[in-house]
């Protein structure tokens, strides 16, 4: 199965949408405005929220909590490095390998890949391409994948902020 994803340029506040192969809308995604921690509700056609991803305030790396139709699903955190970003999936037994700079990466489940990501470039806006190989996983990687390109739009911004 593929899910893609095309953000608009600073969709964190705006809507977007996720399609499946055939080009339908699958989900929509909202971020929530005038709130101190980031928040996105992933929702259907209906309305239902299939998935909730809420920021951690007050940590030194960024850490962001996934909710699955209302329960505590994982978390995802950014790794201490000093050249290459990591990121570790908690409770959930995925691991996330590859080059983030690129949004080439793939999941994988006790080392077996369970999913990948592939960004389009040379796009207006975002655009990535999610594989999932495991169904069950859907929800857990789309989140991830929105969690990581969170994480890299505050450093581009906090980069922009220190270089004025």
């Amino acid at each position: 199965m593929k899910l893609y994803i095309k953000q608009k340029v600073f969709s964190w506040r705006s809507r977007f949408t996720v399609t499946d192969e055939n080009g339908g809308v699958r989900y929509m995604v909202a971020g929530e405005l005038l709130t101190f921690a980031r928040k996105l509700h992933v929702t259907d056609g209906a309305g239902k929220e299939w998935l909730f991803i809420r920021e951690k305030l007050w940590t030194f790396l960024s850490r962001y909590e996934l909710w699955t139709e209302g329960a505590y699903a994982a978390t995802i955190r950014r790794d201490f490095t000093l050249f290459r970003p990591h990121y570790t999936f908690e409770g959930s037994g995925l691991t996330i390998t590859g080059n983030f700079w690129e949004h080439d990466y793939e999941f994988l489940m006790d080392g077996v890949p369970v999913g990948s990501v592939k960004k389009a470039w040379f796009t207006w806006g975002d655009f990535y391409e999610l594989t999932i190989d495991d169904p069950g996983l859907e929800l857990l990687l789309l989140g991830a994948v929105l969690v990581i390109d969170s994480i890299g739009e505050e450093q581009a911004a906090a980069a922009a902020a220190a270089s004025h």
